[in-house]
């Protein structure tokens, strides 16, 4: 019953998309684009991170929730190409030939071929222009930071050796076996569980590749860069044993890169956002926590502390008081 069961929540995992003709607002391209029906992100069988990103169990939903037009560059989610809500003469004039995408998209582009979190901070730039609020522009940075994460974190399916490794590691439990507990806090305890079995040589070898890359990309997987980049750096003396992991490890650094001059842009937007009096008590605590949780996981300590700090004090939200004071006790 209970492998029934499980069979059964591993189908429902699964994402519902479709294709959808689209009509660029901006110059008429015409493209097709994927829309994203369903995804088990919405009940975070994939775990949700500390900054609450919700991850699907074994797919990239997020590179889906933006279109961007391959020509011109505008982006936005579904409603941003309602042909019954097109931008006003004023904003298509403030857009003309005013987007940068973060790297070259081919005028015949299809949109698997950008990555998400190009389009996002495209979108974050359509926001700019607009203008919407600071806090309206950190969110879409935000969103462009997590798509980087949960992309650059690909799995080596295909190598069986790996996948061994993970599920002797504990990082295979499917959503049946977790019942409640969140995948992202399990994975964390795996790793440092893993780090101890690492540190007492018990592994040797291609063991031990396999394991330093393991952890790499589960820190990577859950935002933990500074984890990461440590677990990189030790795969570093071994370039060349395996290009399977090479080539992993390669990605797994340039999303890093990605995700963090993401969070830089997000972080400028927060703090912009915590300049307005008018803003309510429980999103300025909320703004000064995600600009701690930006801070820790770039490695800015004691900036992070006074965040959270600053969060504490200020919440009237019983939930985000105790994940900051959580956050900050975790602190070096």
């Amino acid at each position: 019953m209970k492998f029934v069961l499980g069979l059964a929540l591993l189908a429902f995992a699964a994402d519902e998309s479709k294709k959808v003709e689209v009509v660029c607002p901006l110059d008429g391209t015409r493209f097709t684009a994927t829309e994203v029906v369903r995804t088990d992100a919405s009940r975070g069988w994939g775990g949700v991170d500390a900054d609450f990103c919700p991850h699907a169990y074994r797919t990239f939903p997020m590179e889906a929730y933006i279109w961007t037009c391959p020509k011109c560059w505008y982006s936005g989610n579904k409603e941003g190409f309602d042909p019954k809500k097109p931008p006003d003469a004023a904003l298509k004039a403030k857009l003309k030939g005013a987007l940068r995408p973060a790297l070259p998209i081919k005028p015949d582009a299809r949109q698997e071929e950008i990555p998400g979190w190009v389009k996002y901070d495209l979108s974050a730039q359509v926001e700019a222009l607009r203008p919407s609020p600071p806090l309206a522009i950190a969110q879409r940075h935000l969103a462009a930071a997590w798509a980087a994460r949960q992309a650059g974190a690909a799995r080596l399916d295909d190598f069986d050796e790996w996948v061994e490794a993970s599920r002797a590691a504990g990082l295979e439990k499917d959503t049946f076996e977790l019942g409640k507990k969140n995948r992202s806090d399990h994975d964390l305890a795996a790793c440092q569980g893993l780090e101890k079995e690492v540190a007492a040589g018990k592994f040797k070898g291609t063991d031990l590749l396999l394991r330093r890359h393991l952890l790499a990309w589960t820190y990577r997987r859950r935002g933990e860069n500074v984890d990461a980049l440590k677990w990189l750096d030790a795969l570093a003396g071994t370039k060349g044993d395996n290009s399977v992991i090479d080539e992993s490890a390669a990605r797994l650094r340039a999303s890093i890169e990605a995700e963090r001059e993401q969070q830089k842009k997000a972080a400028a937007q927060y703090a912009r956002a915590i300049g307005d009096a008018a803003l309510d008590a429980k999103t300025r605590a909320e703004c000064q926590y995600m600009l701690g949780e930006i801070a820790r996981r770039n490695g800015e300590y004691p900036a992070a502390a006074e965040w959270y700090g600053k969060a504490i004090a200020a919440t009237p939200d019983a939930a985000l008081k105790k994940a900051a004071e959580a956050q900050k006790a975790k602190l070096p």
